[in-house]
């Protein structure tokens, strides 16, 4: 654990459609009472100076709401990419930590890797012998932009294909981590974790 504040903005990533869940993932509620935004809120102000949430719906009823900068598109964005365009394009920070908004079990010890290092370069984690693209969590400098918009004007609307597009520092994460930055997409999904959580 880190005594100081990492001088840069914290990002939450809560506009996408939800579509495999059916309903808005940021919403669901954990079995501490909390909604699952709410972790990734709370984590990252243990760690940013700046917490900022971008998405389409209402949430004004966070906990730590009057620490939250707020950034609302008008209709839900078709993919994380042009979530982190919106983000980028705000000018709140040069710097940021960004995550999905469906992960609750992200600690503060491993998001303190993506940015202890002052990085030019997109930051993620990777496992050992996988090679399957984990864009959040994330460090994405502000100068990134220029290469998501070209992707997207290129139709890759996809974070892995603006991924494969540029060069990423990666940092390697053990086997025995790699659960902490699971996404939870589906309604199964999520009552697996509220099971494992309950028997924590």
């Amino acid at each position: 654990m880190q005594n100081n504040r990492w001088e840069h903005a914290g990002a939450v990533l809560a506009g996408g459609k939800s579509q495999r869940m059916g309903s808005p993932k940021a919403e669901l509620v954990l079995p501490d009472g909390k909604k699952i935004i709410e972790h990734s809120i709370e984590i990252l102000s243990d760690i940013c100076k700046q917490i900022i949430v971008v998405g389409s719906h209402k949430q004004d009823e966070y906990k730590l709401k009057n620490k939250i900068t707020y950034i609302f598109d008008q209709k839900p964005y078709p993919g994380p990419l042009h979530g982190l365009e919106i983000l980028l394009k705000s000018g709140l920070d040069n710097k940021y930590l960004v995550l999905a908004c469906d992960q609750p079990l992200l600690t503060t010890d491993l998001l303190w890797k993506l940015v202890k290092e002052d990085s030019d370069k997109v930051t993620l984690f990777q496992m050992q012998g996988d090679k399957e693209v984990q864009p959040f969590p994330g460090y994405y400098p502000a100068s990134c932009l220029v290469d998501i918009k070209k992707a997207i004007s290129l139709g890759k609307n996809a974070m892995y294909e603006f991924i494969e597009m540029i060069k990423v520092h990666w940092i390697p994460i053990l086997s025995d981590e790699h659960y902490l930055i699971k996404n939870i997409n589906t309604p199964q999904e999520f009552k697996e974790l509220e099971k494992s959580l309950k028997h924590e």
